[in-house]
């Protein structure tokens, strides 16, 4: 999915999380994911207006929890529960499945190193969603899937060390953990 120029990482993030691993839905597109999940957490969050037609005042962006609220009001899921500080997130994709982050956004994140990594450095550029989805022990490195497209970093995927993942956790990052996931017809 290819979020595009528009804020709706939290809408992306989230049906990034539907189409993973291990039960992936499918049928999932941009447009579900920005209209339905997007304006559908833009209505449930505590801010006034939003990007949707006819939202009052114009805004971009949301949180991760009207995000993870709207995935329970569409029946994707029973429940959310957050995961505190790396080891939580750690322990969560080792054994429970994606992880939904919301995290500062640096500079360094924009792009890849030659390796694959973004790294938690230079000026802060706003927040960001992103689907955390695989916890590579032996390497000290989480994988990150990007809603900008295929064309960014290796395949819309990316790596973050443990240590920066920390770092971004530690600086008001969100890390959800959607429980009971269903399997129905879009």
């Amino acid at each position: 999915l290819d979020q595009g120029q528009d804020g709706a990482c939290v809408g992306f993030g989230m049906a990034h999380e539907l189409i993973a691993l291990p039960v992936a839905v499918k049928g999932i597109t941009n447009k579900y994911a920005k209209e339905t999940i997007y304006f559908g957490a833009q209505m449930r969050d505590e801010w006034e207006g939003g990007a949707y037609p006819g939202a009052k005042p114009f805004y971009e962006g949301t949180s991760v929890k009207a995000g993870a609220e709207t995935m329970k009001a569409l029946g994707w899921i029973e429940e959310y529960r957050w995961a505190f500080g790396l080891w939580d997130v750690l322990s969560a994709l080792s054994h429970l499945g994606p992880v939904v982050l919301g995290i500062e956004w640096r500079e360094k994140m924009e792009s890849t190193d030659a390796k694959g990594f973004i790294h938690f450095s230079g000026a802060v550029m706003g927040s960001h969603c992103i689907l955390a989805n695989e916890n590579d022990m032996k390497e000290k490195r989480v994988r990150l899937h990007q809603s900008w497209g295929k064309s960014w970093g290796v395949q819309g995927d990316c790596f973050i060390s443990y240590t920066d993942l920390g770092k971004a956790l530690s600086r008001n990052g969100e890390a959800c953990v959607p429980f009971g996931r269903k399997e129905k017809p879009l």
